[in-house]
């Protein structure tokens, strides 16, 4: 056989066994580069699929889960109902099981990655993060603020080192993702070309049939390859081709779009498909480094104002409801060229592009206010929220992403203070003023501990008998570099920072305390905060106070705003109505200066009204000022309500609003408020002089 088949070099015989050995290595290896291609082809897609793509979710798991303990343990401290408290930490072993859940399965599926370092250090550090949380869950549920407060801060500084693992163990994930996604690039392009010669050598010894089949191949992987390199520079807004079909390059697509979906999963946020905070600041730094000489673009930090009300009145279902439709009409508020992302919870953010005058971002940031305060209607439910705006310029508000967002924020903070529903710019000066607001809230926590607060007293007067017939307790600070604080300088700051709700308690416990030994059983008056009116305890709180001091309930009077009643008026209502039913007087303070003042006494009998000082500083020269607080004196006596007159500081103000037919009066014409040992002086003094009568 093998002598019979020696042939003649040269010969016709072995040229044609030539050309069919040749196509035969041709077809041979097209063949081998097929099921080279497929077994490569389905290595990679496992591995994007079972290493790349579960382990960016699961990383991305790890942060939610993580974010969520922190949340709940840094709630804690300022928390004053039990119940909910309870519930925290019910929640928090929960999320703590599953973080320890979710590790443990990762730690346990070896992937041959540098990840998996990553994996055994969190896990190493969980132990020490949840202990310092059930520390600040167990001083917080016992009312240990301080301690609570101390162990939140030794939280926080685990959580940030534990977050800081977790942000790196995602970044390693995505590297192993995109590193497998190149070498699966890599690799294609080698069979491109090994494909291609192939080709060449069977197209000449097979024909068109060959060449028609490997230009169907070529192009098809040429496609899938473009799109992964367009993937491989973070451009997801592509469709990848191929994906339906069910051969290996319909395999490969299939396993690309999986990587493209996590991809985008990774810089969108879910629930409004925005920009998320990885992407967001991809597109500053692009803005960064695209910037030429005399161009500047603006970044605009917008907050939504009264969501969290809306979020617990009306449930998180709503209220993703609300931010999707939020993000909506954001979308129609920027032109082409700004991006718009969500950072978390009601924040938003955006990159104006181009900016020409900075006229151009006070009108952007007006017309976002004015949109997004429009009424929503949701589910049959329609509510009102509004928006605050903080402006910063780049390159001269900040030289770098994180400066210009920080300007940005500090900007919106303090449009906030302004009231709400505007828009500020980035000044150098807010820096100094917010740390010296930082500094205050500081100060503030450690007063409470370290009882540098006191209460003071102003009389309040019976305008015919001149006899004082109250005090009204008003909060000072006796801070050790500042001396005395007034109210007006750190009171908003306490109801930002929810101080005010031990601060409020703190201050019922006292005056109750401190008139139950007065030597006279008059009245004390004790300013209720609207804040206060969102615990669910206060009723329980004013009744521990009775009853630790032993003050008649009939003797205290509580004094509340007008603001109250925008928060949830028929819970309000009812809570006044429980406080009523405990004996003690409801007053409505700085009456005739909000906007339904009148339709506020239908709501609820008043047992007192206390007129606002603005109206008897020019009542001596304005008829219209002495004509209301006539009409409002006859007005509570028809409706059996005692009037008293604030701010009354001279003699012929005082003979005014008596001839007007007032109740009582209270002001610096009978007495600046003195610290509690001065005013009980003054009790005695004044028994003396009716004694001696």
């Amino acid at each position: 056989m093998l002598q019979a088949l020696r042939l003649r070099r040269g010969s016709i015989a072995a040229k044609f066994y030539l050309l069919a050995a040749l196509a035969i290595v041709a077809v041979s290896g097209l063949a081998l580069s097929s099921i080279y291609f497929a077994k490569t082809t389905e290595t990679a897609a496992i591995y994007l699929y079972g290493d790349a793509y579960v382990g960016v979710l699961n990383a991305t798991r790890l942060e939610l889960l993580l974010e969520q303990h922190r949340r709940i343990v840094e709630s804690m401290p300022a928390e004053v109902d039990r119940v909910r408290l309870r519930n925290s930490r019910a929640q928090l072993g929960i999320v703590g099981s599953r973080l320890t859940d979710l590790i443990s399965d990762l730690i346990s599926h070896d992937t041959d990655s540098a990840a998996d370092a990553t994996e055994r250090s969190i896990a190493e550090s969980f132990p020490v993060l949840f202990r310092s949380g059930d520390q600040v869950a167990f001083y917080a549920y016992n009312f240990a603020q301080d301690k609570a407060y101390e162990f939140a801060a030794e939280y926080s500084t685990l959580a940030d080192k534990t977050q800081r693992l977790v942000q790196g163990y995602h970044e390693q994930r995505l590297k192993d993702a995109e590193s497998s996604v190149s070498r699966l690039l890599a690799a294609a392009k080698s069979l491109t070309v090994w494909v291609f010669l192939c080709t060449i050598v069977a197209f000449i010894l097979i024909g068109p049939i060959g060449l028609m089949i490997a230009h169907r191949v070529l192009s098809r992987l040429g496609l899938v390859t473009g799109a992964m390199a367009k993937l491989a520079r973070n451009d997801t807004a592509i469709t990848i081709p191929s994906r339906d079909d069910n051969d290996e390059i319909g395999q490969m697509a299939r396993a690309v779009e999986v990587f493209k979906d996590n991809a985008h999963l990774a810089r969108h946020d879910l629930l409004t498909n925005l920009p998320n905070r990885v992407l967001f600041r991809e597109h500053l730094e692009k803005a960064f480094l695209t910037l030429k000489r005399d161009q500047v673009f603006a970044v605009l930090s917008v907050d939504l104002d009264r969501f969290k009300q809306v979020n617990d009145t009306l449930g998180h279902a709503f209220g993703d409801q609300l931010l999707k439709a939020v993000a909506g009409r954001l979308r129609g508020c920027v032109k082409e060229g700004d991006v718009i992302a969500r950072l978390g919870g009601d924040e938003f953010a955006i990159v104006q592009a181009a900016v020409e005058r900075p006229e151009q971002c006070s009108e952007l940031a007006s017309r976002i206010i004015e949109v997004l305060s429009e009424t929503y209607a949701i589910d049959g439910k329609h509510v009102d929220i509004g928006t605050s705006v903080g402006i910063a310029v780049a390159p001269a508000d900040g030289a770098n992403p994180d400066q210009l967002l920080s300007n940005a924020d500090m900007a919106l903070y303090l449009a906030k203070s302004d009231g709400r529903g505007t828009h500020r710019f980035f000044e150098a000066e807010m820096d100094k003023r917010l740390q010296a607001r930082r500094s205050l809230e500081l100060d503030m926590r450690s007063a409470i501990a370290n009882g540098e607060f006191e209460l003071y007293y102003q009389p309040i007067v019976h305008l015919e008998t001149k006899r004082i017939t109250g005090f009204e307790a008003l909060l000072r600070w006796n801070h050790p570099l500042h001396g005395i604080v007034a109210p007006l300088n750190f009171i908003s700051l306490a109801e930002e920072t929810g101080l005010i709700l031990p601060l409020g308690e703190w201050v019922l416990r006292t005056a109750c305390s401190q008139a139950a030994n007065w030597p006279e059983p008059i009245d004390v008056s004790i300013n209720l905060s609207p804040a206060q009116f969102k615990s669910r305890n206060l009723v329980q709180i004013v009744l521990n106070a009775l009853a630790a001091s032993g003050l008649s309930p009939k003797r205290a009077v509580l004094e509340i705003t007008e603001s109250v009643f925008l928060q949830n008026e028929a819970g309000v209502v009812a809570t006044l109505h429980q406080l009523r039913e405990l004996g003690v007087r409801i007053a409505m303070d700085d009456f005739g200066t909000g906007y339904s003042s009148l339709s506020y006494l239908r709501s609820f009998p008043f047992d007192r009204i206390k007129i606002d000082r603005s109206f008897v500083l020019d009542m001596l020269h304005r008829d219209d000022c002495r004509a209301i607080v006539g009409a409002v004196a006859e007005l509570a006596r028809k409706l059996n309500m005692t009037t008293v007159v604030e701010g009354v500081e001279t003699q012929a103000q005082f003979e005014m609003v008596t001839a007007l037919g007032c109740d009582e009066c209270q002001g610096y014409f009978f007495g600046y408020p003195v610290p509690e040992s001065e005013a009980v002086k003054t009790l005695r003094r004044a028994r003396g002089l009716a004694s001696a009568a």
